[in-house]
Parts: structure tokens; C-alpha cells; sequence
């Protein structure tokens, strides 16, 4: 098991996108930059990772032990313990979403698929096994 968030935790993680029939459905035809930021208490750093999504496969990531001025695009960010409760499966991607638990930044003209590829990129959490 790896902690969260750390670099073997993206790999295990962009593992289980990449066998993920609808995450390959969702992101099929496109070239996206998606930046998640998880945000600690008091801490002035927000570790996070970025990933490279290229018609239906994750092609590259990074883990950044600050991703706070990384630009990107497309954004998922929010308070550690959200990414946790979706890790554990204590909360459902989508009220995650709509309760402002975590939060996504992207242009208004992809705005609309990105939340639904967002959800998919969330409910993969769940898959990864994690070390809080």
C-alpha cells in the first residue's frame, strides 16, 4: 500500500485509470493536462500530481511535493480529508462535486464533458489502495 498522496501512489493510481474501461470511454478523442491538488492544513505546501491524458490512455505523470503554482487547464483540487473520503469510498464522486468538497477549474468550453471525466477520475480513487 502506498500513501497518499506520494509517487507511488500516482503510479498505482494512473495504473487503474489505464485499466479503466470508462475512463478511456470519457477521455477518448482528447488531450488533456489535469492537475489535482490536495491541500493540507496549515501547511504552506499542496502536494499534488499532474497527468497527461491522450485519447483514452494516461501517457505521463508527476508528483509535485508543492503543485500550487503549477499551471494546468484543468484543475481538481480540494482539502485532503475530501481526497480521503473518496479514497475510503465514504463519499460519492459526484456529491464530492456538487457539495464543493472538491472543486474543478477549466475553460467554459470544456467545462461541461470535463465534469463528467472528472467523476470518472475520482471514482478511480477508490480503486487505488492507500496508507493514510
Amino acid at each position: 500500500m502506498a500513501v497518499f498522496p506520494s509517487p507511488e501512489w500516482l503510479d498505482n493510481y494512473v495504473e487503474a485509470l489505464n485499466s479503466d474501461p470508462e475512463f478511456s470511454r470519457s477521455t477518448k478523442g482528447w488531450v488533456w493536462v489535469i492537475l489535482f491538488i490536495v491541500e493540507e492544513d496549515g501547511s504552506k505546501r499542496s502536494p499534488g500530481f499532474l497527468i497527461e491524458v491522450a485519447d483514452g490512455v494516461c501517457r505521463r505523470h508527476k508528483y509535485y511535493v508543492d503543485a500550487g503554482s503549477v499551471n494546468s487547464p484543468y484543475r481538481l483540487w480540494g482539502p485532503r480529508q475530501a481526497w480521503l473520503d473518496l479514497i475510503q469510498g465514504r463519499i460519492d464522486p459526484t456529491k464530492a462535486l456538487g457539495q464543493g468538497r472538491i472543486h474543478v477549474s477549466a475553460n467554459q468550453a470544456t467545462l461541461g464533458r470535463f465534469v463528467e471525466t472528472a467523476k470518472t477520475l475520482l471514482s478511480c480513487l477508490a480503486a487505488v489502495q492507500s496508507d493514510t
